[in-house]
């Protein structure tokens, strides 16, 4: 499966890479939303972790734009937060907060590639 993060933190991208890639996942890098869209426009990940606030476009704008469109909805997201809580959030995402915790990232990660087998064009919920 390939994950792709999106993150304008080199530091992020990296832990996030490291982590990803030592659970069996191959991963994608984008530094921040305006590469992330570039890359839409040609590939579709299996799943997305991406910050919410970057310079340009922001994580709500790729959220906003991947809902928008019927070959990207159905991809799970995982956002990353330095606010709030872990949980559900708007666009029927999930949520991690800032730092990040190893094992419950991979536990969401495995969960929502699973959910997506099952039900692969089952778009995510407004």
């Amino acid at each position: 499966m390939v994950v792709w993060v999106v993150d304008d933190d080199v530091s992020i991208r990296l832990l996030l890479s490291h982590v990803l890639t030592a659970a069996g996942h191959r991963v994608v890098c984008a530094d921040n939303g305006d590469e992330a869209l570039r890359l839409l426009e040609r590939a579709t990940p299996d799943l997305m972790i991406v910050d919410l606030l970057m310079p340009g476009t922001t994580g709500w704008d790729l959220l906003e734009f991947m809902r928008e469109h019927p070959r990207l909805s159905a991809v799970p997201v995982i956002v990353l937060t330095a606010c709030g809580e872990d949980g559900a959030m708007p666009f029927g995402r999930a949520v991690i907060h800032k730092p990040i915790d190893d094992d419950l990232l991979c536990g969401l990660v495995a969960e929502l590639l699973s959910q997506k087998q099952a039900n692969p064009s089952r778009p995510c919920p407004a």
